[in-house]
Formats: C-alpha cells, sequence, structure tokens
C-alpha cells in the first residue's frame, strides 16, 4: 500500500489535507497521525493492515483523511474525521485495530450532524446508512447516521436540497428501524427503497455486493410493511 500512496499522490500538494480543522468544540486528537504519510513504526502498520483487511484502499484512506493515534485518549485506534459542508471538522469515529472489548471510541459531542457533508451530492439519490465504514465500502453518495436513528439536521438537509430519491441501508439488526426510518422519509413525498439483506452490514458485504443489493431495493408497500414486521417480531422473540 505504501507504494500505491505514491501512485496516488504523484504531486499532490498534501497541505490540502489539513489536519487542524476544527469546530469550536471539536479538534482531532492531537496525536492524530495521518496514514497516507508512511512510516515503519509498528503501530502504523498494524493499522495499515487491519484497514487492507476490511478492504479499504489506499484512495479510500487519502479521500477519508484517515488518520491513526499510537498513544494518548486515543491509542491504537483508527481515526475517521467527518467535515460539513464548509470543510470543518464535525465528527470523528475512532475504531481500535487491536482484539478489545471496547471497539468504537467516538467523542463527547453531538451526532446531531450531517457525517461526510462535503461529498454529498444532493442532486444524486442519497444513501443512509449506520456507521463509517459502511459509507466508505458504498462510496457513492452514502451518509452515516452515526447509528440508527435520522438526526434533524440530516432530515432538515435532505428537504431543503429536495433529494428525491433516498435509499436505507442499515445492518442486518437495524430491520425494525429501517422500516420505520423509510415511513418517516416515505411521508415526506420522496420516494424511498429499502435494501433488506440477511448479511451483516455494508463495509463486510464490500463495495460489488452492497451495490448489488441496493440494485435490488424497493419500495415498501403496505401489505410487505406488515409482513416484514410480523417477520421482524417473531425474529425477535426467537432470539429472547
Amino acid at each position: 500500500m505504501v507504494q500505491k500512496f505514491k501512485e496516488v499522490l504523484g504531486d499532490t500538494d498534501l497541505r490540502q489535507y489539513k489536519t487542524t480543522e476544527a469546530t469550536s468544540t471539536l479538534f482531532l486528537p492531537p496525536e492524530y497521525k495521518p496514514l497516507w504519510k508512511p512510516e515503519k513504526s509498528y503501530p502504523y502498520l498494524h493499522a495499515i493492515s487491519y484497514l487492507k483487511q476490511r478492504g479499504i484502499t489506499a484512495e479510500d484512506i487519502l479521500r477519508y483523511r484517515m488518520g491513526y493515534c499510537d498513544n494518548g485518549t486515543y491509542k491504537n485506534r483508527i481515526i475517521i474525521p467527518s467535515y460539513d459542508k464548509n470543510h470543518q471538522l464535525n465528527y470523528f469515529t475512532a475504531r481500535l485495530y487491536y482484539e478489545g472489548n471496547l471497539k468504537y471510541k467516538n467523542p463527547p459531542v453531538t451526532k446531531n450532524i450531517i457525517c461526510f457533508e462535503n461529498m454529498v451530492d444532493w442532486t444524486e439519490p442519497v444513501i443512509l446508512c449506520e456507521g463509517m465504514f459502511d459509507a466508505i465500502a458504498l462510496r457513492r453518495n452514502a451518509i452515516p447516521l452515526l447509528g440508527k436513528t435520522l438526526p434533524r439536521q440530516l432530515e432538515h438537509a435532505i428537504l431543503q436540497h429536495q433529494v428525491k430519491n433516498v435509499i436505507i441501508f442499515l445492518d442486518v439488526d437495524a430491520q425494525k428501524d429501517a422500516l420505520q426510518l423509510e415511513q418517516r422519509i416515505k411521508q415526506h413525498g420522496i420516494n424511498t427503497k429499502l435494501v433488506l439483506t440477511e448479511q451483516k452490514d455494508a463495509s463486510e458485504m464490500g463495495f460489488d455486493t452492497s451495490w448489488d443489493a441496493i440494485e435490488h431495493a424497493r419500495t415498501t408497500n403496505f401489505k410487505e410493511l406488515i409482513q416484514q414486521r410480523l417477520s421482524l417480531n417473531d425474529y425477535s422473540s426467537s432470539i429472547q
């Protein structure tokens, strides 16, 4: 991947990849190191190895300005920042790249944001997914909800920009939330489709499989909605 960075970067001026952008309440960790600047340290190599196993490419690392921390509060974690439409930092997630119990450690700030807003084209169909790694796997106009509910800011933006098509792609264990979200967005008169998959999430499915599922996404009619709710209730009862 180190050689790939050189191929991707070419004569790119890395000054455009600023790591000090911030809102009045949020900064990247002071220990943050950009992963597109190769090192020979074991933490760096381990972080790169972890991302490769997840299907993350050198292009992804550059596009999303991924970094890592080898000490401090976010030690041994991949840092993925999110920027708003003005290219100001509005969130970041920190994913442990070693085995451990607390996989994610996020900053104590609101999730009522539009994640990866600086990459959104509101004139195209918008894909709502659960986490940042899901959005990175989907690549095209995917917005992480940072959970299973629709942030108010994101809902307002969808309406303000008069988005015509929304695709909901949540994890398999969040299908009830996905159904509720579909109905909420459809109330605004927006063409909304739901991806129902038996696999866990987009980041595990990968780009090709995920987009095949998206191609087969469809709007849920009333009869299907009732059937799916009953099916989900039966599934919930079986695992209790």
